[in-house]
Formats: structure tokens, sequence, C-alpha cells
């Protein structure tokens, strides 16, 4: 008699159970491995009123609660001079490119492979264009702007900013590299006036400037000082707030004029829609690791993580320390720039709330400022210039401090 060809029910039955707790056993396993790949922050908020370009971003939520890309990343990288950017070429591969010889960009290419691996990192892959200074790269933005849908920033609290630009550009710090450049420029030209004849360091553009409150004379308009000024403090007085405000180029600090403001005019504004995420000077290799992990990926950077480079500020023969009352100064003619510095670190898709404030805590305890939690980015630092006891003898106003 022939064998049933059948499998007993109850073996039927423990194979299927079997097979199914399997199947579970390796979900768990496969939830656990993406868990541990992808660190999404477990506190993202949102709900910025004033930050809609943020909020359509969220399209799936990530297993531990946080956000989860789910669509291609394309974004521009504003290399903010002093913020650590150039330290980026160590990362990504845009900043080789706009390097001006083919060397240049060959050599840092390969420097770049050298310490990370053949395998470009993912908050690189991301980076389509690097944005510096004046490097010619107006053409490929306009050209990308469309498909952008996001801004890498590199950015630094403003008041250590401005000071690190200030003694880049003076023609007492050869190891700059800007020394070659002052013995073949005219004497009388702004550029080098600025330094030799007005200021010799941060501190002499604040004392002008007191001395200008404390006379009551503040209506910034240069005539209405001749009873109180010297012609050439006069004359040292308008390069001190074009500089500082950033209205011209070239007076003799770059990077100063070219501030938060001179990019975000020229292009956070013309994309509205686009994310922003940002690498905090202070915490730069924490937060290029943070990215890559949010995009999907692994790339080890403790090869790079104690390289920066410094542009030699290390070894500036001129480098005075700023008094507080030097410091206070500058933040009420900074506010414009504190202001939108607040912007981006509030609107970081990158950063915990708890990152946001207590990163603008160093902000707020510099200019002695009472700070809040509740301040959040609703802290208006153009009002505060404007109205606060410690700005009103200088006689800021709004229109001023927009370059």
């Amino acid at each position: 008699m022939a064998q049933n060809a059948f499998l007993p029910v109850h073996l039927v039955h423990a194979m299927t159970m079997t097979l199914i707790v399997l199947v579970f056993v390796l979900s768990l396993i496969a939830i656990y491995y993406l868990s541990q790949q992808i660190t999404i922050p477990r506190h993202y908020n949102f709900n910025y009123t004033s930050y809609d370009a943020i909020t359509t971003w969220p399209k799936k939520k990530a297993i531990n609660g946080g956000v989860h890309p789910t669509r291609s990343m394309k974004w521009a990288y504003i290399h903010v001079g002093k913020t650590g950017g150039t330290t980026l070429n160590f990362v990504l591969k845009s900043n080789c490119n706009i390097m001006a010889k083919a060397k240049s960009q060959r050599l840092c290419r390969k420097n770049l492979e050298d310490l990370l691996g053949p395998t470009e990192s993912k908050i690189s892959m991301a980076t389509t264009l690097s944005i510096h200074a004046n490097k010619g790269w107006m053409s490929q933005f306009q050209r990308l702007n469309n498909a952008l849908t996001g801004f890498l920033i590199s950015v630094r609290n403003p008041i250590t900013r401005y000071e690190s630009s200030f003694y880049m550009s003076h023609p007492a710090n050869p190891s700059s590299g800007l020394s070659y450049r002052w013995r073949n420029i005219n004497i009388s030209s702004p550029a080098v006036y600025f330094h030799q004849t007005c200021f010799q360091s941060v501190e002499d553009i604040a004392t002008l400037l007191q001395l200008v409150a404390k006379a009551g004379e503040h209506s910034h308009s240069v005539s209405s000082k001749a009873s109180i000024l010297t012609t050439q403090q006069q004359e040292c007085y308008s390069l001190a707030i074009d500089n500082l405000i950033g209205n011209k180029i070239g007076l003799g600090c770059g990077h100063c004029g070219m501030n938060y403001q001179y990019y975000h005019r020229r292009v956070i504004t013309k994309c509205p829609s686009c994310d922003i995420w940002v690498v905090r000077t202070e915490a730069l290799w924490d937060d290029v690791s943070h990215i890559d992990k949010l995009l999907g990926g692994h790339t080890n950077f403790s090869t790079v993580s104690n390289e920066r480079i410094t542009h030699k500020s290390e070894r500036h023969n001129a480098n005075t320390a700023l008094s507080n009352s030097g410091r206070h100064t500058l933040c009420c003619f900074l506010a414009g720039e504190i202001q939108l510095y607040q912007d981006y670190i509030y609107k970081a898709v990158n950063l915990e709330i708890y990152d946001k404030q207590e990163t603008m805590k160093v902000v707020f305890n510099m200019c002695e400022v009472d700070y809040n939690d509740s301040h959040g980015s609703s802290f208006s630092w153009i009002r505060w210039a404007e109205s606060s006891s410690q700005c009103l003898p200088f006689g800021i106003n709004a229109t001023m401090l927009s370059n």
C-alpha cells in the first residue's frame, strides 16, 4: 500500500510556527541594526511659526521618533569666512572643485580620499556646490538654484568671527599670507589706511565708537562730528561703521564685509524653501559626523577629527584681547549679524533644541543680555540694539544694521 505523500498536519503547523518566529526574530534584528545606523535627534520641533520654509520637510517618521529624509539631497555649502570652512576640505569634494588651479583640485581630492578612503561620505555626496567669497560661484549657483533642497552653512559666534576676520587681514600678521599683498598696495588705499592708520586692533574700533557715543554725537553723519573728531578720526569712523556692518567689501578686511548678511542676501533668500543644516565652528567634527549619520552615512571621521586649517592664526603677532566694554560695543553694532546667526541656529535641521539653546546662551552671556529658554528664536537683536541702555548711546537703527 502506497504511503501518504502529505506531511502530518501537526508537523505542518509546527514548521509554519517556526517560520513565523524566524521571520519575527530577523525583523527585530533588522530594526535594531537600522536604529544603530540612523542617529536621529529625539526632540525635533518644527513648529517655529516664522520658519514655514522647513515645516513641510519631514515626510516620514524614523524608527526612534526622529525624522528621516526621504528625498534626494542637493545642497549648496556656504563657507562664511573664518568659520572653519577650509577645514572641510577634508570632507567636501565640492570644496576642492572651487579651487582656482586644477593641480590644487587634484591634490585636495587625493588628500580627502587618503584620509577618508575611496567611498565618498553622504554629506559630501549631498553637497553639490561650495560657495565662498567671490570665487566665481554665482553663475553655477544660478543654474542649480531651482534644484537645490538645502543649504549647509558653517557658522561661528559673530563676535569671535569678526575678531578673527580682522586679525587675519592685519598687515602685522605675515603668517596670514597677506603681507605680500600689502607691499603692492598703495599706502593711501582704504585697505592699508584702515589697519595702519586707523585701527591696529579691534579694541581701537570699539574705543572710537565709544568716544563718539560719549560725546552724544551719534547721528552717524560724519559732517556732524567735526566739533569732536579730527579729520582723520572722521575718516576712520566711517571706515569702522562700513567695516562692522559690511557696507563695503575690501576695506582692509574682506571677510568682515563678506558676513552672514552678504551670503544671506545673495544666496539664502533665493531659495526660501531650502532646509538649513549647520556646522558650528565650536563643534565642527561632531556636527559633520552627526549630519552624515542623519543622511544614512557610516563614514569614520576620526581620521580627520584632529585636522584644522587655521591660516596660522595661532602665530599672529597682532591679536589684542578685546575688553568687556569693547565686546559690548561690538554686540551692538553686530546685532544684525547675531540675528541671522540665531535664525540659522534655530532653523538647523540637524540640531536638537538643547544644542540650539546652549549655542545661543554663549552669545547672550558674551553680550550680557539676560537669557531665557522661552526666548528661543523670537528674541529680536535688532530691537535690542535700538532700545537697550547698552546700545542706546550709539544711536543704532534697523536700517543701519542691514547692509
